[in-house]
């Protein structure tokens, strides 16, 4: 028995469902009315304990709304209460209950309560069961009136009422099911016999009786004959009689169906033949003879042996004759002759005829042609044949398996694998758990229900080998089997072996690890090339930076000092590339996109690749084919890097003539960058070749220097950047490189670039300790004359611990500390001296020659401030000591504020002619025709340098507007004098 226990004390919880759990029944338990109610409609329960306090909905509440469900008449309910005024009881059984129990609840009272409950329950099952017995009859003698023709309608004998009538009764007179129901025998038969009782005497007496003609009333009060026939009748329990009328008019119109009859078997599309009781033919309809050819005349007389086509045997006809001549159909497919000898399938059905004596006098053969269906039946039996071919051919093992886990079809791969496996063949009817490995059970039935559920479910797993091997491999498919309806007939099973494909998995693992074993031991030799690299080169930049900013230095001087610089810069970039290759192949590289000045940033790639043009004479021209806005949001790093690879190649390649950079927006948001030249040239079979690392091209005219990673990494980081770089080529005609990119306006496009500061020369306040930390005395070095002459105090240390004693007696505001020493090193260095209090807010800037990532992060990690990354550039340098000692920087055009202004001379303006050429070059945009035109001027005549200055000190800002505007006032001035 069911038991829902609604109680919210959980000692009376206990108390029933260890009464209720102990004579067998199965019990649930709830504290809430609401979540009661939900899980009674989902789920039947005979008996209700149901307490009457309870929170929100209480249970009385509960018993109304229980009883008010369909299925809730056949529970039966038991309140728990306190001790009830007699008052209150009829609350308790109006709202629904049973019976109830006071509380607390007394054991012996409980079991006669439920002894009570169970043979209540056992009445309303009975009585449930009889009603729908009951219900069942009428629903089966109301299918079977209805569909008479008939007027059939039931009446009780004692009142003469109306119990039920067919849809014949009700059409045939007028009345609806609502009229029925209130109407009696004699309110529509027109003339009762004055004999009437004692015919309804004899009808329950003999059990029928023919009443002949009788006259009926219509609702609309027109009589109509009909003739009649009664029986008795046992009808939901009592009896009762049945009244059978027939309307006399069909009879009358008998004659008249019979020519309708005749004309419908002259128009059936079916073919139609009548023979008499020895097969000859009397009748063929027109449908037969258009089949066939055969008329009438030329088969009146004759048997049907002109059709046969001799493919059936004789028993077929044997069979025939036995069946009908018993007075049974006989139906079958036919395979026919016509006149013209053209053979079809024919779906013949014989039926007997029978006199009024029930002797056959006649047979009628009605058949239809279903050759085109016969054809699509063997073209689907061929389908069928393909197809069970493909399942058996089907590497996977397939078995479809019903709602109740039993086999219902496999396949030859299935049944072979059986064999092999299990020592037994497939059989349908038999569970799949006999083929299952016990230990698999559990697994395969979770996966079966999940594919019940509508789900496909895919696994792998493992099967024991019967050789004694390692276990085989195979992936499992749970498919549900629906048919054309949607309808879930149980689980398609899919089993492929994959033990194969899995050792070739375990061995590319394994390939996997060895190629990340190679890829770490190549992260870490070039993470110490990197380091090697750097050092040296740290101290050829840094000290480069420091010449420069030396002003007593000649122009042949600083000219050498530049060519120190550029060459240890492209060794730096050498450097870079390779170490960006390798992020990029490991997929660590990262786009760190800002804000930046998109008119600047381009203006000062065309100055340094103006300067390699120059070298090699050949013309750099910038167009710009779209207005550019001020500020963009992009990897500016990463963008540069690009555009100066494709600029310094095209200039590399190309001998003499042009290169071309040309930028504009094609669509909102998204840039074109082209690079074109006037070079060598690709030849077609190498275009692919060059975005391969390493990949140089060998060409008699130009050497090839670098490393042969540039246009790879391009190709990589525009890929990275959402675009795609593309290449066309002729070779000795020039080359053309372009990509687009997303290159999206900068929220913060009113920001405007600051001019770049002068040269610092100091700084205000007192003088500021550092401590330099660095094993190696060239690094030292190097960052002691950077800093010297601004004035800073310098201590030196070799090693974190020799730092760490020095801060015992010295307490700088900085340290520069190398992260790569011996005794101790750099991080260590750094959390020992954040352990200690004094030097908690001193200023620590890791300076490493480790250019990774992890390294600078592990930097910050430990306690530095920043980090700085060798070769150490000055300005960068400079830019953290800014920011983390709060430096107010001393420029050397503040001294030069300072003095005295000198006196101004005039400048000396060229001749008319040499302004207005200069004029037409301005307006052409032709920037290195001006520069080359400005430099012999100055050559010419040296009195012409301020002007010369002047003009070229716009054209590196790229201000030809100022340049324009400056030229047309000289010109206006020449034509006023």
């Amino acid at each position: 028995m069911n038991v829902l226990i609604l109680e919210d004390d959980h000692s009376s919880q206990y108390f029933l469902q260890e009464i209720f759990e102990h004579r067998g029944d199965k019990t649930c338990v709830f504290e809430k009315a609401e979540r009661a109610l939900e899980h009674y409609q989902q789920e039947f329960y005979e008996l209700l304990m149901v307490d009457v306090q309870l929170p929100g909905m209480d249970g009385l509440e509960f018993c109304r709304r229980i009883r008010a469900l369909p299925q809730g008449e056949q529970s039966v309910i038991l309140v728990l209460t306190a001790v009830i005024p007699p008052q209150n009881l009829k609350l308790v059984l109006d709202a629904g209950a049973d019976d109830y129990l006071t509380k607390p609840i007394d054991f012996d009272l409980l079991n006669v309560r439920i002894d009570i409950a169970e043979r209540l329950i056992q009445q309303r099952l009975t009585k449930a069961q009889m009603d729908t017995a009951l219900r069942h009859e009428k629903e089966r003698y109301q299918a079977v009136i209805n569909q008479s023709a008939d007027c059939i309608f039931l009446v009780e004998v004692e009142t003469g009422k109306i119990l039920e009538a067919n849809q014949a009764f009700r059409r045939l007179l007028g009345y609806t099911v609502e009229d029925i129901a209130g109407l009696t025998l004699y309110d529509f038969v027109a003339h009762p016999p004055a004999d009437i009782q004692q015919k309804i005497d004899y009808l329950l007496q003999h059990g029928s009786l023919f009443l002949g003609e009788r006259q009926y009333r219509k609702k609309d009060e027109t009589l109509i004959s009909l003739e009649v026939n009664a029986s008795r009748i046992t009808y939901m329990g009592k009896q009762v009689l049945s009244v059978i009328s027939r309307d006399i008019t069909a009879r009358k119109q008998s004659e008249e169906q019979l020519r309708k009859l005749s004309s419908a078997l002259q128009h059936a599309a079916d073919l139609i033949m009548i023979t008499d009781r020895e097969g000859r033919i009397e009748y063929v309809n027109p449908a037969f003879s258009a089949h066939t050819g055969y008329t009438l005349e030329d088969v009146q007389g004759q048997t049907g042996d002109f059709l046969k086509s001799n493919l059936h045997d004789e028993a077929f006809f044997q069979r025939l004759w036995e069946t009908i001549l018993q007075g049974k159909p006989f139906f079958d497919t036919f395979i026919n002759r016509k006149k013209n000898g053209e053979l079809y399938y024919e779906e013949r059905s014989i039926n007997p005829i029978f006199n009024e004596e029930g002797v056959i006098t006649h047979f009628v053969a009605t058949g239809r042609d279903v050759t085109k269906q016969r054809e699509a039946e063997e073209e689907l039996r061929r389908s069928e044949a393909r197809f069970r071919a493909i399942l058996d051919n089907n590497l996977q093992s397939i078995v479809l398996v019903d709602i109740d886990r039993r086999i219902q079809a496999f396949n030859k791969m299935a049944n072979d694998r059986s064999i092999l496996l299990f020592g037994k063949r497939l059989e349908k009817g038999v569970s799949i758990y006999d083929y299952i490995p016990p230990k698999s059970h559990k697994a395969f039935t979770i996966y079966f229900k999940r594919a019940l559920r509508g789900e496909t479910v895919i696994v792998e797993g493992t099967v024991d080998s019967p050789h004694g091997k390692s276990p085989l491999w195979f992936e499992f498919n749970y498919v549900p089997a629906l048919t054309d309806e949607e309808k879930l007939t149980g689980v398609c099973f899919f089993a492929l072996e994959i033990t194969e494909r899995k050792q070739m998995e375990i061995e590319l693992q394994h390939a996997k690890e060895q190629a990340e074993m190679a890829n770490l031991a190549k992260s870490e030799f070039l993470a110490n090339m990197s380091h090697e690299l750097r050092t040296p080169l740290n101290a050829i930049l840094g000290y480069t930076q420091i010449l420069n900013r030396d002003r007593s230095l000649g122009g042949k001087q600083q000219n050498s000092i530049q060519v120190i610089h550029r060459s240890a810069e492209h060794l730096l970039m050498i450097i870079e590339d390779m170490l960006d290759l390798s992020k990029i192949e490991s997929r660590k590289m990262e786009l760190n996109p800002s804000d930046f000045n998109l008119p600047h940033f381009l203006k000062n790639i065309v100055e340094i690749e103006r300067v390699r043009a120059t070298h090699r004479d050949i013309q750099l021209i910038y167009r710009v084919t779209s207005p550019l806005p001020q500020m963009v949001y992009a990897d500016e790093k990463r963008l540069r890097q690009i555009l100066l690879n494709l600029l310094t190649n095209a200039i590399k390649f190309t001998i003499e003539g042009k290169v071309v950079f040309t930028v504009g927006y094609v669509s909102p948001q998204r840039i074109r960058f082209e690079v074109e030249d006037t070079g060598i040239g690709i030849p077609m079979e190498h275009l692919n070749d060059i975005f391969l690392p390493f990949h140089q091209l060998r060409q008699n005219q130009i050497r090839s220097d670098g490393t042969g990673l540039g246009l790879a990494i391009c190709q990589r980081l525009v890929r990275l950047m959402g675009g795609k770089l593309y290449v066309s080529s002729r070779v000795n005609q020039g080359s053309k490189f372009w990509f687009e990119i997303h290159l999206p306006e900068s929220a913060h496009s009113n920001v405007l670039t600051t001019p770049k500061d002068p040269q610092i020369i100091g700084y205000r306040g007192k003088p500021c300790p550092v401590l330099i930390v660095d094993d190696q005395e060239e690094s030292r070095a190097l960052l002691r004359d950077m800093l010297l002459p601004l004035k800073f105090e310098i201590t030196e240390a070799k090693h974190g611990q020799d730092a760490l004693d020095l801060l015992k007696t010295y307490h700088p505001q900085l340290i520069l500390l190398d992260l790569m020493m011996p005794v101790l090193d750099g991080f260590k260095t750094a959390q020992a001296i954040r352990q200690q209090d004094e030097f908690k807010d001193v200023t620590i800037i890791a300076v490493s020659a480790g250019a990774f990532p992890h390294i600078r992060e592990r930097s910050l990690a430990a306690g530095c401030d920043a980090f700085l990354s060798m070769p150490v550039q000055m300005d960068q340098l400079l830019d953290q000591l800014r920011r983390h000692l709060q430096l107010d920087w001393i420029y050397e055009s503040d001294v030069a504020m300072a003095l005295p202004p000198e006196p101004e001379t005039p400048m000396h303006m060229p001749p008319a002619e040499i302004l207005r050429r200069l004029y037409e070059q301005v307006l052409i945009g032709d920037v290195d025709s001006i520069e080359r035109h400005l430099m012999t001027l100055s050559t010419e005549d040296p009195a012409l340098q301020p002007f010369v200055d002047k003009m070229i000190q716009w054209l590196e800002d790229f201000c030809l507007d100022e340049i324009q505007d400056f030229l047309e006032t000289l010109l206006e001035t020449h034509r006023d004098t």
